[in-house]
């Protein structure tokens, strides 16, 4: 019975020995807002729309900018919402993958473009409300 409790006590004491957590190494998660793997986001495509009004007169140039999420990166499948902003500007589009022919890739439009500048936005991924890591991408309008 004696060699039962000082089993029992020595049993005890290695459960409860505990080693501190290095909160710093916690960013493996894709959907976490510390992951400092590599993006989420990658380059689908772009392409420059003339838009003219009744006459034939070009009224507006836009240049549309998509990006694909690398779903398989996701740690496992999950429903998303993604917003893409146009850093300094109010130009934002907050979609979710559950609709379209293409649930992971998505646009934003960018207004009176030129042809052969280059234009960014940044991407963040929302898992209930959760924000991820924020990713930018660049890309010439052609």
């Amino acid at each position: 019975m004696k060699q039962f409790l000082l089993f029992g006590f020595a049993l005890m004491l290695l459960a409860c020995d505990k080693k501190e957590l290095d909160t710093s190494t916690l960013n493996t998660n894709t959907l976490d807002p510390d992951f400092t793997g590599p993006s989420m986001i990658e380059f689908h495509s772009g392409t420059v729309t003339f838009v003219q009004n009744d006459l034939g007169v070009v009224i507006d140039t836009v240049y549309t900018l998509k990006v694909h999420v690398m779903v398989e990166r996701f740690p496992r499948q999950t429903v998303y919402d993604i917003v893409l902003r146009e850093p300094g500007t109010a130009n934002i589009n907050e979609q979710d993958n559950v609709q379209g022919d293409n649930p992971d890739i998505f646009a934003l439009d960018y207004h009176h473009a030129v042809p052969g500048n280059t234009y960014c936005l940044t991407a963040q991924i929302l898992v209930d409300g959760s924000g991820s890591a924020v990713w930018g991408l660049c890309h010439a309008a052609q």
